[in-house]
């Protein structure tokens, strides 16, 4: 049985099916009454059907490292191409450790929030 986890991306109530990562899955009138489009979820497939469905409040913790990474290097190149975001003497982590991060967070929670749209 496979696990696969995303984003639901698309319903077929007609073919009773779901879009997940790019790739329709055959369901169950029960496995669409629980997702909707943009939930995401992790499913249980066998040979191309979900056997079962379970809504994700949050991203799981490898996409949320991902993001972070991705926030981090556009932090990077804003600071490196926005001389007023930041002073040289800003850029000094140990000095302005709680301004970087604030902005590192903020990066990151926008991220997420435009992934669970």
């Amino acid at each position: 049985m496979l696990e696969i986890k995303g984003k639901v991306e698309a319903i077929s109530y007609r073919n009773k099916a779901i879009k997940v990562n790019g790739k329709w899955y055959n369901a169950t009138e029960d496995v669409l009454k629980k997702v909707a489009k943009g939930d995401i979820v992790k499913i249980y497939v066998e040979d191309n059907n979900v056997i079962d469905v379970e809504r994700l409040t949050e991203l799981p913790k490898e996409d949320r490292i991902k993001i972070l990474e991705i926030a981090t290097e556009i932090l990077k190149l804003t600071i490196q191409t926005t001389p007023s975001f930041v002073t040289a003497e800003e850029v000094d982590f140990e000095k302005n450790k709680k301004k970087l991060l604030k902005e590192l967070f903020s990066i990151a929670e926008e991220i997420e929030k435009w992934i669970l749209k």
